[in-house]
């Protein structure tokens, strides 16, 4: 990195960094027939609960290089063409302070990935509203095969846009197949959806969806059958624009087997992501467990299948074999060879969730090097130990399932314990036995 470039200042955990969009650009009318000019914004660094008001800023990564710049604190910074093009236009509005996770976040800083990802959902809930990026207006076709090998547009106006003829576009952008988006979309009290330098109210956005599938939908059970219909094909957007309903919106939280399986088929950059992405929507007891380790970017991606798969088998109730595809698919996990191994090392992990683990300390867990040499070998103080670090809730959630599993394994061990006591009487036997056939032949002879 050029030391000209932008450098982070380090945060606290309850501490987040804001964009401020300078006055100068504030409500700046954009121009055709003016260049492009530099993104410029100052980065400020709030306590989480005493921020000015802020948009939260929604978009597809994309995988095109960063090869695009704009400038914090008066120093360059690279984008990506999409993010590039975001700025470029939410500028332009009536937002003073923005979030964007891939700036606000010190992305090569794991530790503060971690506890950023961690309040992921709180950033999105306490801002005033999530701004969802879709991209630029579509092209006609003959503009499309004209522009193929140019170089891709970063700005694009059209007045007036028609939302209605550009849906069938709209509602299957990449946007709407990204993990993270999932938890951005739900999480937000207000949504805008943003296509250039036009914008409109998520609930108008939704209105055409219901309009285009002729579908107004009275209940959440009626959009869980449509969303496993042939139409959510059609409309990639429909399960999650319809996921606001108000039979679960804002209250929305789902058990993490049933997200994953829900969105298995979107994506993420960071495979480890598949889960950490949609930790913000799951139970609150149910991600008290989890925090134990979780998000943790010092895990290597099959670590945290592991422990994700662990969990499932100690506190879920649910049956899992390698041949549970579309859990495997969920979590991003292709081999069933690899599944096997992992679901094998879930399978040994259990007593890890009774020793405190401290996350970002490279803590040695590794499903390939998996060792029980610094685990707590008497299954009571396990129990005990898990009894005092939970709440009362917790312990009726989950502490009763937990408790016969151990009481089981105790007994188990007492078995093998009078198994191997036996198998040494014996052998003494069989040793005195032959001494004294020894001592008896050697009296015979004198």
């Amino acid at each position: 990195m050029s030391p000209n470039n932008f450098s982070y200042q380090k945060i606290e955990a309850n501490q987040i960094r804001l964009l401020a969009v300078p006055k100068r650009w504030l409500s700046r009318e954009p121009s055709r027939s003016s260049p492009l000019q530099d993104l410029r914004f100052d980065v400020k660094t709030y306590r989480r609960g005493n921020t000015p008001s802020y948009t939260a800023v929604s978009y597809a990564w994309g995988n095109e290089a960063p090869n695009k710049r704009i400038y914090l604190d008066g120093r360059p910074f690279p984008v990506r063409p999409n993010l590039w093009s975001c700025l470029h236009y939410l500028s332009q509005s009536e937002w003073e302070y923005l979030w964007v996770d891939a700036i606000c976040i010190d992305q090569s800083n794991k530790r503060e990935r971690g506890e950023q990802v961690q309040v992921m959902d709180e950033i999105y809930r306490s801002a005033v509203a999530v701004s969802a990026w879709l991209g630029l207006v579509p092209l006609p076709e003959f503009y499309v095969q004209d522009l193929a090998s140019a170089q891709p547009l970063l700005t694009l106006e059209t007045e007036p846009f028609d939302w209605i003829d550009a849906l069938d576009d709209l509602a299957n952008r990449p946007y709407w197949s990204r993990m993270w988006v999932i938890q951005e979309v739900l999480c937000g009290s207000h949504v805008e959806i943003y296509c250039s330098n036009n914008h409109v109210d998520l609930q108008y956005f939704k209105w055409l969806l219901e309009r285009a599938t002729n579908n107004i939908l009275p209940s959440a059970e009626a959009i869980d059958k449509l969303s496993r219909s042939a139409i959510s094909e059609k409309y990639k957007a429909l399960p999650l624009i319809l996921g606001r309903h108000p039979d679960r919106h804002p209250e929305l939280q789902q058990p993490l087997h049933d997200l994953l399986l829900n969105h298995r088929r979107a994506k993420c950059t960071d495979a480890r992501d598949r889960v950490f992405a949609l930790l913000g929507l799951i139970p609150q007891r149910e991600r008290n467990l989890l925090s134990m380790f979780f998000p943790d970017y010092f895990l290597s991606h099959e670590d945290v299948v592991m422990i994700t798969l662990s969990y499932f088998l100690e506190f879920g109730r649910i049956s899992i074999n390698e041949d549970s595809g579309n859990l495997f698919e969920a979590l991003g996990i292709n081999s069933q060879r690899l599944a096997k191994r992992l679901l094998a090392a879930a399978e040994r992990f259990w007593p890890w969730w009774e020793v405190p683990h401290t996350k970002g300390a490279g803590h040695p867990i590794s499903y390939q090097s998996f060792s029980f040499a610094e685990v707590v070998e008497d299954e009571t103080a396990l129990l005990d130990s898990w009894l005092s670090v939970h709440d009362e809730s917790d312990i009726e959630e989950v502490g009763i399932r937990a408790q016969p599993r151990l009481e089981s394994r105790f007994w188990r061990r007492i078995m093998l314990l009078l198994v191997v006591v036996g198998f040494i009487w014996l052998g003494l036997q069989t040793w005195r036995a032959h001494l004294e056939w020894t001592w008896f032949t050697l009296l015979q002879r004198e």
